[in-house]
């Protein structure tokens, strides 16, 4: 296995972990199916820790080869109630859930007191630390465990400047509830405030990539002298380095020998990820 071999899925895992100030592009998809698509997501369990919690599983997938899915608990006597949340995203304009695959088996129906459901969380991915916690898809109503596929569609996510995570919740004692999710796909709303000044990811360039003496020359867009680019800069392990706002064509760089990520941010929203390579 080459070295730049090694760099290169580096990097592929890493621009899906970079911390939650460096928001996931979007449009995102995610079907469990391979080591990107699980980056970023995490269980929080606030309940019971016991051995049935969120997993992924082979058997009858939308997309093959895995599902995301939560068995119930057997007999159980305390509450179980597992998180899985995503990996961060920016919603300042707000956004919406294109679709979302869900699947239900076992003998129980949610009671009033079980919770099959998909939440917002803010500020932190912790349910326990996040800000706020914004119920968007409620399955009680639509629970039937009749083990098939459906596709639920068009969930809003309401507009917030803050870090922005989606979690799946299976929270009960003892009812029989298997649930499975596949195929999530979420995307931002426009920004018409943004659109016309022509901020085309196309138009906001780092040159020359490898850099070779720490300049780098910046391409903008036809409004940037109103609207400042933010570029921030990131080890391949994710930890923010530096950031700049470039007032001209070109700014110094003074970071060592490496392969770097940035993202690119107009008033704080992720308009663009990359990656840099320093080579003096």
């Amino acid at each position: 296995m080459t070295k730049q071999f090694i760099q290169l899925m580096l990097i592929c895992l890493c621009v899906y972990s970079i911390p939650s100030n460096a928001q996931t592009p979007l449009p995102y998809y995610t079907g469990f199916d391979n080591t990107i698509e699980k980056a970023g997501w995490t269980e929080f369990r606030k309940g019971d820790n016991g051995a049935y919690k969120w997993t992924f599983d082979t058997n009858s997938s939308v997309s093959s080869p895995t599902r995301l899915k939560h068995d119930y608990p057997v007999g159980g006597s305390v509450v179980t109630d597992d998180w899985f949340v995503s990996p961060p995203f920016s919603f300042i304009y707000g956004g919406k859930i294109d679709s979302v695959y869900s699947s239900f088996t076992g003998f129980g129906m949610p009671a009033s007191d079980d919770t099959i459901a998909i939440y917002v969380l803010r500020g932190n991915p912790d349910p326990a630390l996040a800000s706020s916690k914004t119920l968007i898809l409620d399955y009680k109503t639509a629970y039937i465990n009749d083990n098939t596929w459906r596709d639920t569609f068009s969930i809003p996510i309401p507009a917030s400047p803050s870090t922005t995570f989606i979690a799946f919740r299976y929270k009960t004692i003892n009812n029989w509830l298997d649930v499975n999710f596949d195929n999530l796909r979420v995307k931002s709303n426009a920004a018409s405030s943004v659109d016309p000044l022509t901020f085309n990811v196309s138009d906001d360039q780092l040159y020359p990539n490898p850099c070779s003496d720490g300049i780098l020359n910046f391409t903008k867009g036809i409004n940037s002298a109103k609207h400042p680019v933010d570029i921030r800069f990131y080890s391949i392990f994710g930890q923010e380095i530096c950031h700049v706002q470039p007032d001209g064509n070109s700014f110094h760089l003074n970071l060592n020998n490496g392969i770097y990520l940035y993202s690119m941010y107009l008033n704080e929203t992720a308009i663009h990820h990359g990656q840099l390579e320093i080579k003096h």
